[in-house]
């Protein structure tokens, strides 16, 4: 056999391998805080899900069916019970919105409170025509810097099934 190929299919088997063993980690390790100051406590109402883990976890998925219809059967209904309010309670930027509204869509669920969602991103958006990160952001930092910030959030605003209004 060549040695490209023996080398291509050593990289396929290493990702196989690495997609695995990230999703029964997240399996094991679903419910985290969001941030060092939100630590988890014993009461259920202040745990938050890693969205992060989960988003890659399911997009890695699609390539390589290594979730079981019973873990995605588990996934949905663990995010069915998060409620929006919930997220907007611990989110920090748009960026967790974003994973919420991208998991949301790779499990084809619909949001509990697409309202409140729009409420939040809208917050963030800004009369010069960008979207921040977050709501404290300073809004002059130079346009190229909230790039990523209005893609995620026009991306959400999709996610969603909402348009922008003509103002905007």
């Amino acid at each position: 056999m060549d040695k490209k190929w023996v080398l291509l299919l050593f990289i396929a088997f290493i990702f196989i391998v690495g997609t695995g063993v990230s999703t029964y980690y997240f399996m094991g390790e679903s419910r985290i805080s969001n941030n060092v100051s939100n630590e988890i406590q014993n009461n259920d109402d202040d745990e938050y899900i890693d969205f992060y883990k989960l988003y890659y976890s399911l997009a890695a998925n699609e390539y390589t069916k290594t979730l079981s219809p019973s873990d995605i059967k588990k996934i949905k209904k663990e995010i069915e019970a998060y409620s929006s309010k919930k997220l907007i309670e611990n989110s920090v930027s748009v960026y967790d919105i974003w994973l919420y509204t991208e998991v949301l869509s790779l499990l084809e669920i619909e949001p509990d409170n697409k309202d409140l969602l729009m409420d939040y991103i809208d917050g963030l958006y800004n009369e010069n025509g960008f979207f921040k990160s977050y709501a404290e952001e300073e809004k002059d930092l130079g346009s190229q810097n909230y790039l990523l910030s209005t893609k995620m959030s026009l991306e959400s605003i999709s996610n969603l099934d909402k348009k922008l209004s003509d103002e905007k």
